[in-house]
């Protein structure tokens, strides 16, 4: 059985002593593999693992689903005081990311750079396209971009050597869980495209998918795109849905109001078996 724990996303629980914050970290065991997912945007994730009786050190590894800060703004803490040694992130991970209204840029990027996995003796691994990690989990990146619906809103950028260009999040992975029969994908905030990604997922290991947990980005979609996302989740398998942190409100109305799937949607400290 493989179980995901929510050490910090923005809302709570019904246990009132873990904090909570704009980010997400998940704590994911499988049979074979205990791993960190996302690490929050500053350390609270960490104190409240201790809460919760969750010792990182056990985690054979680290996935940054992509380098925005409320993804990755605690890993630095992270490696300095737990021996967790490996790390996975997508393409580009280290190019300057940014929020731009037309007047001005917020840095929204990561707080650490190559020097710190360096010093820190960080074996360093890019999620190309797909990467197995055990027997029962894959790493997934380079979304197939199929979904019209499926737009990056122009705030978006990111720096490069040519100057200032929209980010496509190139960068974004998710992970693949064996669950029985299919598959139970943990996505990060799913910048390019809920549906795109699921779908590639299900192209490249032809498997169905049967749960969805983290953030979808849906926050803003309307109900025509919302009605439409569930429709074509039920279509690749999916039947338990668990969104958090960048999701929104309403796809969690939708999907009670949905007698075919099974809505949990995960706060800081909730934990589901996958």
């Amino acid at each position: 059985m493989s179980t995901i724990t929510t050490l910090i996303e923005n809302s709570g629980s019904e246990h009132h002593s873990l904090e909570t914050e704009h980010g997400l970290s998940f704590f994911i065991t499988t049979p074979e593999l205990p791993l960190i997912f996302d690490c929050g945007a500053t350390s609270r994730f960490i104190s409240n693992a201790a809460r919760l009786h969750i010792n990182l050190n056990q985690a054979d590894l680290v996935i940054c689903s992509h380098s925005h800060y409320d993804h990755c703004g605690g890993y630095s803490d992270l490696i300095k005081n737990f021996g967790v040694k490996r790390l996975i992130t997508g393409n580009s991970f280290f190019e300057p990311k940014f929020a731009y209204n037309g007047k001005k840029y917020t840095y929204l990027g990561a707080e650490f750079g190559i020097e710190l996995l360096q010093e820190n003796n960080i074996l360093h691994e890019t999620c190309k396209d797909l990467m197995q990690i055990s027997n029962d989990c894959w790493i997934i990146g380079n979304f197939n971009r199929t979904n019209a619906m499926e737009t990056i809103p122009d705030r978006f950028v990111r720096q490069t050597s040519h100057g200032y260009v929209m980010d496509d999040f190139s960068d974004e992975v998710s992970l693949a869980v064996k669950s029985g029969e299919g598959l139970a994908v943990i996505v990060g905030c799913s910048h390019p495209g809920i549906l795109n990604i699921l779908e590639t997922i299900h192209e490249r290991l032809s498997k169905p998918i049967t749960s969805v947990w983290g953030g979808s980005h849906l926050v803003e979609a309307d109900d025509n795109r919302i009605a439409y996302t569930i429709s074509k989740m039920k279509k690749l398998g999916v039947r338990r849905i668990g969104f958090s942190h960048c999701s929104g409100t309403r796809i969690a109305k939708y999907c009670h109001d949905d007698p075919e799937v099974i809505y949990a949607g995960l706060s800081t400290g909730d934990m589901v078996e996958i």
